[in-house]
């Protein structure tokens, strides 16, 4: 059982890092050269492994070869038996969660609590694992119970913090904004009583007000205050900086620039789109690099720019549909409607609007649904078509619901109430 899980998450790990083609490619070949039977895998054998796919991918990016070598070794702990079944159980759902198989992942953490004979600690670490397994089960308030349990029980101020920014998370996925806003902070005092004694503990406290002060960033960016989402994305910056966390740094950069944009101030949008990318292909972080593209294609329309823009979507395309990811897939469609859009040739936006909604089916994606609407809807009513331009809005607004207003909500409302 367990080298076939060694087995599926060392390709997940290839694939979510270097796209399907190009991580299996790098994965076949390391275990080629060191003859690796995955059937009979030794711990041994895999740090073999993890030392030469680091060296192999070092040139695509310092920072993302550290990080798959550090997960391959991960994979050490799913090697032969353990003498607590519980920590087996916790190996294996940790593989299960960086596989994506979320429901798998539940099932191991939910056994390890069954059989579970440690410390505190140890057991608070399995609770705030279940409560980001729980959000993306769309669980929610489950996953609020466990990362309540989590903090309760975790004893370090680091951990504590990092249990209310998971907490935090899951308020703002079910459009919880200023209930999530409260927690994260919550989450940043507690780190004023985190020692930083050693070196460690002082980038360990970095790392930690650098993810809270991104999480605030965006959830201030949604509930429309503008400044204050300035304020955090580049607090954020500057803590990776500080840490020499490049792709982290670029994935703050594209939430900034997204803050520009949704403001209207796109040459400062231009800016940060170009740094998110920059800095994401210079650390390895080929995903986020791809969405940055098409985020950027996006200011690109507004600038009256649509070749340009179309250049990013496909560059974008490329990216997105070796990772195989459906989401990313489907903003670079919507993004591609708003290209043609602005070139005025609205049967083959109405297309790529469709195929980005068809993608986006059965998800629980909400916040994007409601975008590619408004997107839509725009382009209805430039070509004349108000009825149909209204009737999007609605179902946006429909899909929105009762939860609190986000700057897309709002202008959702305002549209509709302009063509009213």
């Amino acid at each position: 059982m367990e080298e076939r899980i060694i087995s599926e998450y060392l390709s997940k790990v290839m694939k979510k890092a270097f796209g399907e083609v190009l991580g299996r490619s790098i994965l076949k070949k390391q275990i080629e050269d060191l003859n690796i039977q995955e059937d009979e895998v030794s711990e041994r054998e895999l740090r073999k492994l993890s030392d030469n796919i680091y060296r192999a991918t070092q040139d695509m990016g310092e920072e993302k070869a550290e990080e798959v070598r550090d997960k391959i070794l991960e994979a050490t702990k799913l090697v032969g038996t353990q003498e607590e079944s519980w920590k087996a159980e916790i190996a294996k759902g940790d593989a299960k969660r960086e596989m994506s198989e979320w429901g798998s992942a539940k099932d191991h953490y939910m056994t390890a609590l069954e059989e579970f004979e440690g410390e505190e600690e140890e057991k608070a670490d399995i609770y705030r694992k279940l409560g980001s397994v729980l959000q993306r089960t769309e669980e929610y308030e489950l996953g609020e119970e466990y990362f309540d349990k989590a903090a309760d029980i975790a004893g370090d101020a680091g951990k504590v913090a990092n249990c209310l920014e998971g907490k935090s998370g899951t308020l703002w996925r079910q459009g919880k904004h200023r209930e999530a806003l409260e927690t994260a902070k919550k989450g940043m005092e507690e780190l004023d009583e985190m020692p930083t004694v050693s070196r460690n503990q002082e980038r360990k406290k970095k790392e930690y007000q650098a993810m809270i002060c991104r999480s605030i960033g965006n959830i201030y960016l949604d509930l429309n205050e503008k400044d204050k989402s300035i304020e955090y994305c580049k607090k954020a910056i500057d803590l990776y900086e500080d840490l020499d966390k490049k792709g982290n740094a670029g994935v703050v950069h594209n939430n900034l620039a997204r803050v520009y944009e949704d403001f209207e101030e796109y040459d400062k949008a231009i800016e940060n789109y170009d740094k998110a990318v920059s800095l994401c292909k210079e650390s390895g972080n080929r995903f986020m690099s791809g969405w940055s593209m098409f985020n950027y294609a996006s200011v690109l329309c507004e600038e009256g720019k649509p070749g340009d823009a179309l250049e990013y979507c496909q560059k974008a395309e490329k990216i997105m549909d070796e990772f195989n990811h459906k989401l990313g897939q489907s903003r670079v469609k919507c993004m591609k409607g708003k290209a043609y859009k602005e070139k005025g040739l609205y049967d083959k936006a109405e297309e790529f609007f469709d195929e980005s909604l068809d993608l986006l089916e059965g998800t629980q994606t909400t916040d994007y649904i409601e975008i590619t609407k408004l997107e839509y809807a725009r382009m209805l009513e430039e070509r004349g078509e108000v009825d149909r331009a209204m009737d999007e809005l609605e179902r946006a607004k429909d899909i929105h619901g009762d939860k609190e207003e986000t700057i897309t909500s709002e202008r959702v409302k305002d549209f509709l109430d302009r063509l009213e």
